[in-house]
């Protein structure tokens, strides 16, 4: 139906992933090859003709399109946006269509409970069925009777809570069961269930019981695995009453009342370990294209799709710094009815887990188109991001998707009905997605509507050496327009607080949907501080928000950014509270420091390439490793006695206060037999033994690699690398399942920015 010839714009090269169009970056080749290429196929070009055909076809099947001619006409169009990397669709529609006969192509569930136990057991069978496959889904427990209500059989009723539990050791178990997607999931309350305090409290509390693990000496993955509610998200729902109670009475200082009580709460949680987040009941109900009977319950993973029980969404998202809509207005507008029409048809050809999500999908038609690449857009156009000017622009960009976006699906209700009896075909039309992988796809310099992450990353190459990378935008931003529009997730001029929250208020008052986003906050922040978030949004009209403290996790990574002198060390590692301090007793006249007689160790196994080895790292009393052992399976072979000669140099280079940082970027990427996978989680391969020894200890005891904020004769002594960046960090402090490096948030989720896998929300 499309051949190339229909592109003659486009200029194909032959790389080591395909067959791909000249400007695409290697990253974006690699993560299409690894994601969407279907069995056979060896060009990007086979993807977009096997899914743009497939649904050209369907259209015209479904009286889209009234001749053959229209409907290829439909495929070029719609196969142009992919190929130019303007526009893309959720990953389930590359991953199934014109792969499988019913594909599943939404990555956005809702699903009902009722309080019965059949019910309930039965959400859990339905949730492990839409993890398996790589889709999020959320639910609304406040239906089920508090704990200790009396039940008509005898006896007392165990709480959602309790019921949290099997859904979270469920998905547990399937986030393991070998999907490279983890288990994406949320689950809300009411804030009037009378179970609503232990809701708000029971991810703090598991998290106090990991820390105390990791105190003890538990390695921080394992102490975690240990600990319930790690794999989804939860978020207490509240109503503009509620709200107005604990505001008024909050700041006039008078007798506080529940509703502030549980406020306070929220707030305190969500200080402590980053949950719950908060949907605002009567904003939520708001925003959709007419009224829709019913009352909106709940949301998928991300908090963007807000939508009836029992429903799917499917998502697309259109690169706005790829198509520019304030240059290309005509453009923007087709790309828009384009992928409109592309994700209605797309509705009747999918298939859908139950019986009920089919019939309210095909019924209402719930669609999320949005935008990607919003802060590398505002970047070029010289508008710091957070600021009036970009607000004003990102406002007009929301006002327009909007319009259109309802004319196209007005003009489809013309032509084909509308199933619900609205004046236009969908009852939901837009949305912000976080767009994980599809960003890196579409060679975005941002995701969904954040900011770009940082000025520059540096890439520390097998060699030793280092190759400093500047986002485009940043460099051309910094020329034209000068460093002052330079607003960064990370970096020396961090966007804050306020400035996330305004690019969120520009846009929602345009999306029928809601907005992926975490508002990431400094660690010496206060509760009353995270608060006072809560409030703002409220005020500015969001659906929902969401905060994340840095250094609240205590499995989040630290980096230190400066190199250790002699004989330096470091104390309260685990803690997160990096000092310097004075010499150990037992330093020698030469400089190095021993390790005393007696001290702590950790040994790691692991596999390389089929040969297995142990890894023993004595610490100093303050935990930064002074040695290390390889004991390999071939022991007394030559490759057993080259580890052990380089364990010793790798362990008097630490004694002699050589950088652990120093000695990792040295060695890590050194290629040589035996080489290949691990089985491990958090470094699935390695191209030899000392390559996956560095990457372990960077692993353990550094971060990140490939973020950096200060050069490193700053006068900052430390940075953190998980969540840090001095008021809106953006690193997860989790490690990519497929390539072992350190992951970013996008929104709610996560998104590796090296191989581009996605936590579920892409």
């Amino acid at each position: 139906m499309i051949y190339k010839e229909d592109f003659p714009d486009i200029k194909w090269v032959l790389n080591e992933h395909g067959a791909f169009p000249s400007t695409y970056s290697d990253n974006a080749c690699n993560i299409i090859k690894k994601h969407y290429f279907a069995k056979g196929e060896e060009s990007f070009f086979d993807v977009v003709k096997r899914v743009a055909s497939m649904i050209a076809e369907s259209g015209y099947r479904g009286g889209y399109f009234p001749d053959a001619a229209v409907t290829t006409a439909f495929a070029k169009r719609l196969g142009g946006y992919m190929l130019r990397q303007q526009a893309a669709f959720n990953s389930p529609v590359y991953y199934n269509v014109g792969v499988t006969d019913k594909p599943q192509c939404s990555a956005c569930f809702i699903q009902s409970v009722e309080d019965t136990m059949e019910s309930i057991l039965d959400l859990a069978k339905k949730e492990g069925m839409l993890f398996k496959y790589g889709s999020g889904t959320g639910t609304n427990l406040s239906a089920l009777r508090h704990k200790g209500a009396l039940l008509s059989c005898g006896g007392e009723a165990s709480g959602p809570v309790a019921f949290m539990r099997l859904y979270d050791a469920g998905a547990g178990v399937v986030k393991s069961g070998g999907r490279t997607r983890r288990a994406a999931k949320m689950v809300l309350l009411d804030h009037n269930h009378p179970d609503v305090e232990e809701f708000i409290w029971c991810k703090a509390i598991e998290d106090r019981v990991a820390r105390k693990l990791i105190a003890d000496g538990m390695d921080e993955t394992e102490a975690y695995d240990r600990v319930r509610f790690q794999n989804g998200n939860n978020s207490v729902r509240v109503s503009d009453e509620f709200m107005r109670a604990a505001t008024s009475e909050y700041n006039d200082l008078v007798a506080a009342s529940p509703h502030s009580w549980q406020l306070d709460m929220m707030a305190q949680a969500a200080w402590e370990c980053g949950d719950p987040g908060i949907q605002f009941i009567d904003e939520v109900q708001t925003g959709l294209p007419v009224e829709v009977p019913g009352k909106i319950n709940a949301s998928n993973p991300c908090s963007e799709y807000l939508f009836l029980d029992d429903s799917a969404c499917n998502l697309a998202s259109i690169n706005i710094q790829m198509l520019d809509p304030m240059l290309q207005p005509a453009r923007f507008q087709q790309c828009i009815e384009t992928f409109i029409t592309a994700m209605d048809i797309i509705v009747d050809m999918s298939g859908y887990p139950t019986p009920e999500i089919e019939a309210n999908s095909k019924k209402y038609r719930p669609l999320g188109l949005g935008l990607t690449g919003v802060g590398a857009y505002l970047m070029t156009k010289g508008l710091a991001y957070g600021g009036d000017r970009a607000f004003q622009e990102l406002k007009t960009i929301a006002r327009d998707l909007w319009d259109y976006a309802y004319a196209a699906s007005e003009k489809l209700a013309e032509q084909l009905g509308s199933p619900w009896g609205g004046e236009v075909r969908n009852a939901q039309l837009t949305l912000m997605a976080p767009t994980g992988t599809i960003s890196f796809m579409l060679d975005a310099e941002s995701t969904g509507i954040e900011p770009v992450v940082a000025e520059s990353t540096v890439k520390y190459l097998s060699d030793g050496t280092t190759m400093e990378i500047i986002p485009a935008c940043v460099k051309y931003a910094s020329q034209k327009w000068g460093d002052h529009v330079v607003k960064t997730a990370l970096g020396h001029n961090p966007v804050d607080v306020e400035g996330h929250l305004n690019m969120m208020a520009a846009m929602q008052p345009y999306l029928s949907g809601g907005i992926s986003k975490t508002i990431n906050m400094p660690s010496d922040c206060t509760w009353e501080d995270v608060r006072d978030v809560y409030v703002k949004a409220w005020e500015m009209g969001l659906k929902s928000i969401a905060i994340y403290r840095d250094e609240s996790k205590a499995n989040q990574p630290v980096k230190v950014k400066r190199a250790l002198p002699a004989g330096a060390a470091l104390e309260n590692v685990l803690d997160g509270d990096l000092r310097m301090t004075t010499l150990p007793v037992n330093v020698e006249g030469n400089g190095r420091v021993k390790l005393p007689d007696t001290r702590d160790s950790i040994t790691h196994k692991f596999t390389v390439g089929g040969v297995e080895g142990y890894l023993t790292v004595g610490l100093y009393a303050e935990g930064y490793p002074g040695e290390i052992f390889l004991n390999i399976s071939k022991e007394g072979s030559t490759i057993g006695g080259m580890a052990d000669a380089w364990a010793t140099a790798f362990s008097m280079g630490l004694q002699y206060g050589v950088p652990l940082e120093k000695l990792v970027r040295k060695f890590k990427g050194s290629s040589f037999s035996p080489a290949g996978f691990t089985g491990s989680d958090e470094i699935r391969a390695a191209t030899s033994i000392v390559d996956y020894i560095a990457s372990w200890l960077e692993v353990r005891f550094l971060g990140p690699d490939d973020i950096d904020i200060d050069d490193e004769e700053s006068d900052t002594d430390m940075d953190f690398a998980g969540e840090y960046d001095e008021g809106a960090g953006t690193f997860s402090g989790n490690v990519c399942p497929e390539c072992g490096k350190f992951t970013v948030r996008t929104g709610s989720c996560t998104t590796c920015p090296h191989c581009g896998w996605n936590g579920g929300c892409g």
